[in-house]
This record gives C-alpha cells, structure tokens and sequence, in this order.
C-alpha cells in the first residue's frame, strides 16, 4: 500500500481542491502511526519549495482529483479504533499487530487510545508487538519478552523500559 502527501487547492469541502503537488511513498508492513506521520511531515517539508515555486507563477499547477474510491477513507476524531484499542487474545495475530501499529504514536501523546491488553482485571498497555514462533496458544515469558497465543504464530510482546510520560487516564478507561 502507499501513502502520501498532497498539497491542493482549497474548496469548500474536505479534500476535494486540485492538487497543486504530490508525493508518495510505499508504506512499509511493520510501519506504525508514528512513523508514517514523520515521514509525511519530511515529505510535506521537502516539497514545500515547490509548492512556493508553484504558487509564485503565473498559472500554478492545478491537477483535478480523481473520484474517491472505495479505498480512500476519511477518518476523523470521532472514529476509534474497535473496543478502545482492547487486543483481542482469540482473535488473529496480525490484527493485534496492526492494531499496536496504529496506536504507536511514538513519543508523542496519543488522543485516540492506547492498546492493551486486560489480564487478571488491569488494563496493561502494549507498546510493541511481533508474531512469535511456534505454535498459537501459548503463553511464554522470559525476561526480555512475553508472549501469548492467539492464532497459529502467536503474538510476542517486546518489553521495553516506561516512558518517563503518562498515558491520558481517558484512553485506559475506554472499555
């Protein structure tokens, strides 16, 4: 898949303005939220001398946008992700993974949810996780990794040291 991107005209709605300058890039399998954020603002930051150099003409460039498909999605505030970024241990691995991945926004402070995992009662928060070898339904620790079993592979969970910030309450407290 890729992502992207575009600099364009302002209309009254959303999105829909010609597109003065774009940029993509392949979004890589493992990438998280943090990561694809950064790199669009290093795309944003690199094109912008185009944009200057576009707008600063006399007929900058006006690309009309295609009809959105059903593969462009809008998201807003209001959408969060399924069950508050609860991870599902009988679900499938690779959507646990991706579900990690979405709400890893690095150092920065996350205003949707935080994904985690409720043992015994207590919700846990994940910050990382990888498909594990093996076979699913197992649970494993050591003192670098745990792991626990959903489906075949299983999901590996990297411990890593807390982060010196606190999550908002709000996004433990979502259900």
């Amino acid at each position: 898949p890729q992502h992207g991107v575009t600099w364009h005209h302002m209309t009254g709605s959303v999105d829909a303005g010609d597109i003065l300058v774009a940029r993509r890039f392949d979004m890589p399998p493992e990438a998280t939220a943090h990561g694809l954020n950064a790199r669009c603002y290093a795309e944003a930051l690199d094109s912008f001398g185009e944009v200057i150099e576009e707008l600063s003409g006399p007929s900058p460039r006006r690309t009309v946008q295609d009809a959105p498909g059903p593969e462009c999605r809008q998201y807003k505030r209001s959408d969060l992700p399924p069950h508050a970024g609860q991870i599902d241990l009988g679900g499938a691995a690779n959507t646990a993974i991706a579900v990690v991945r979405a709400l890893d926004f690095g150092a920065h402070s996350n205003p949707l949810a935080a994904a985690k995992l409720t043992i015994h009662g207590t919700a846990l928060q994940v910050r990382g996780a990888e498909r594990a070898d093996g076979q699913g339904s197992h649970v494993s620790s050591s003192r670098r990794r745990r792991s626990r079993g959903t489906d075949p592979g299983g999901l590996a969970g990297r411990r890593r040291p807390p982060r010196r910030r606190r999550l908002p309450r709000r996004a433990l407290d979502r259900p």
